[in-house]
């Protein structure tokens, strides 16, 4: 069967991953790898007649052959992700420390702003709000649009939260530096959501392998304790959230199609966004806001396009090679995965070689949340989003032409090694 193809190679990256990167088992390499394998085997779990089609075989195989290779594009910047020795941003503390402060004040505001709302959606039907659209807890106003600057850039608080940046900080930045890194949990509690469990999870698995090694046995027993607090409680939302959207209460699609379904479907999906071919002139808007209203374009609200969808390709995840299909076709989709691998791989390999510690940790969790995001659905879409993306280029070229500059201590970065190359070409590379 065509659509379980991808499961022998995404499993060979990351037996290959894994073998080169044992000593570190939770490097981004690795996890990219799994997610991109489990999204693979999950087609097995989620096969069902629901999925099947009366495709040609032919037409099948090119399109999940495809699939393969792009994703398998997508993943070479890999080759240059190392940690490197954060300890060197000690130094960066005071340089920094006026721009921590203002993302200080902005957290503290979104954590208080979201937190009656996260309070109070615990009292209403995930199914009445998400499928039904019969209740709100959000009002649009410009006090909601500013909390939600804090909770699109939470993983750039948590970034910072847990680096030596902030060890040197008073109590008033460390606390805004954690409301903002909580208030995405608290805005998406607002309209029952349920992906920020995933998303934390995966962060705190890159957060400490970047910055592991500099914390003392007293922080790891805190965050430790702090952590499984938090999965706790997110698992009990999440398990809520579930029963009351997808059990007989609610769809009534069951809870395998609620949960499993999501890291299973990509495979098929994107097969048949191709076969659809809609190049509806709406979505390129509803993904590029931000562009289409620097140019003078129309734009359409997303919440109107969202509820708008009536097929399943609309619905469902095909990864970010779906979302990308349905604005340019094969040519436009093939010209953004060359252009977004070449642009990430230079761009790693330049800031390695100039030793610009903290300008590289900004791509790389860039890169990481594109492709752990990406993995289900290009999630970087609407204004919001757009500015986070255009705002951490830009901060990343600031912070390289201006606090990444050469100091008397030599940056030290682990020294990499070439690992052997998946029969793609893939290689990755790691720490001596």
């Amino acid at each position: 069967m065509w659509y379980l193809l991808p499961i022998p190679f995404f499993a060979l990256l990351l037996a290959l991953s894994v073998a080169k990167n044992r000593q570190e088992p939770f490097c981004p390499q690795n996890v990219l790898c799994a997610i991109y394998f489990a999204i693979s085997f999950g087609a097995i779990l989620v096969h069902s007649d629901d999925f099947e089609n009366s495709y040609d075989q032919g037409f099948i195989r090119n399109s999940v052959v495809a699939f393969i290779l792009l994703l398998m594009v997508s993943l070479l910047p890999c080759i240059f992700i190392r940690r490197p020795d954060t300890s060197v941003l000690y130094e960066y503390s005071e340089r920094v420390k006026p721009a921590l402060f203002v993302l200080a004040i902005l957290g503290i505001y979104g954590f208080v702003f979201f937190l009656p709302y996260s309070f109070n959606s615990l009292f209403v039907n995930a199914y009445v709000l998400r499928e039904l659209k019969q209740a709100t807890i959000f009002e649009a106003s410009p006090l909601l649009t500013i909390a939600f600057i804090p909770s699109t850039f939470f993983a750039l608080y948590g970034l910072l939260l847990l680096s030596p940046l902030a060890s040197r900080t008073g109590w008033f930045i460390k606390t805004g530096l954690t409301g903002g890194f909580a208030s995405y949990a608290l805005s998406s509690l607002g309209h029952k959501g349920r992906d920020f469990v995933v998303q934390y999870l995966l962060l705190a698995v890159f957060y400490y392998w970047l910055y592991g090694s500099t914390w003392s046995k007293k922080r790891k027993r805190t965050l430790f304790a702090s952590s499984l607090v938090a999965v706790l409680l997110g698992s009990g939302v999440f398990i809520k959230t579930t029963i009351e959207r997808f059990g007989e209460q609610g769809t009534q699609l069951g809870y395998v199609t609620g949960t499993v379904a999501y890291a299973g479907q990509q495979v098929y999906i994107f097969v048949e966004t191709v076969a659809e071919e809609d190049f509806t002139s709406d979505y390129p808007s509803v993904l590029f806001p931000l562009y289409y209203w620097a140019v003078g374009g129309e734009t359409v609200h997303t919440e109107v396009y969202l509820a708008s969808r009536t097929q399943r390709y609309q619905w469902y995840f095909g990864t970010f090679l779906a979302s990308f299909f349905q604005i340019g076709g094969w040519f436009g989709l093939t010209t953004f995965v060359v252009v977004f691998t070449l642009l990430f791989a230079g761009a790693f390999r330049v800031l390695l070689a100039t030793r610009k510690v903290l300008a590289y940790i900004l791509l790389l969790l860039l890169y990481y949340q594109f492709m752990f995001q990406g993995a289900f659905y290009w999630a970087m879409f609407g204004r919001a989003w757009n500015v986070y993306v255009c705002v951490m280029v830009l901060g990343v070229l600031m912070v390289a032409l201006t606090v990444d500059i050469p100091s008397g201590r030599r940056r030290r970065l682990s020294k990499p090694r070439l690992a052997g190359a998946a029969t793609q070409g893939v290689a990755w590379r790691k720490e001596a």
